[in-house]
């Protein structure tokens, strides 16, 4: 075939792939721009009006277009949720973080073949794909009051004298949502620290 032929039908072939790979986005594109990114900047614009709920028909732009920020940032509110929340992230992320690198130099040692790393990586990731419904009423269930999983093993191991209310406890409460995030997320990012690892040239260890 000569050349110029060939690099025709070369190109004519990458034409159809790229149109087809185009095609096969368009539903992606059309949902995350419809439910991802217009409200996202939808959201953005109205923190510079005076709209004040969804039964709402009209909203103008503020006379003082940051007045809002200043106004959230002087909620006594806001600054707790945002403390709590700061906090929380803490008490998860670094956690997670650590399991994650940890099961990452495990999974990644050329000098160990662990037998069954597909099972593992399959029971470590388990948590992120349950939904956030069902995680909460398991752990409701779990740390229930007066009567659930957890105080009757501390009230019959000793631990306690009297059953504990942790959903009411503010350190504790805490606790058992950073708990739950670490564990829904340490298999994800193993997953993702794994590929990157892979990902490196063997030559460099």
């Amino acid at each position: 075939m000569p050349q110029n032929q060939e690099a025709k039908s070369l190109h004519i072939k990458g034409v159809s792939y790229a149109k087809y790979g185009y095609i096969f986005s368009i539903p992606f594109m059309i949902a995350f721009i419809i439910f991802n990114l217009y409200p996202t900047l939808f959201t953005a614009v109205l923190g510079f009006t005076d709209f004040k709920g969804l039964m709402t028909t009209e909203f103008h732009f503020l006379d003082e277009p940051f007045s809002n920020f200043v106004n959230i940032l002087k909620n006594p509110t806001f600054i707790k949720t945002l403390k709590n929340t700061l906090l929380i992230w803490v008490m998860n992320f670094i956690p997670q973080i650590s399991l994650a690198l940890l099961l990452t130099a495990w999974f990644t040692n050329h000098r160990r073949k662990i037998v069954g790393q597909g099972i593992f990586k399959v029971l470590f990731y388990l948590p992120n794909i349950i939904t956030s419904a069902t995680v909460a009423i398991l752990f409701n269930c779990l740390f229930n009051y007066p009567v659930g999983p957890v105080n009757d093993i501390l009230v019959s191991t000793g631990l306690r004298s009297s059953t504990f209310n942790f959903l009411v406890s503010p350190w504790s409460a805490r606790f058992i949502v950073a708990f739950i995030q670490f564990w829904m997320w340490y298999g994800y990012t193993t997953i993702i620290l794994i590929s990157g690892v892979l990902g490196i040239n063997p030559e460099l260890f």
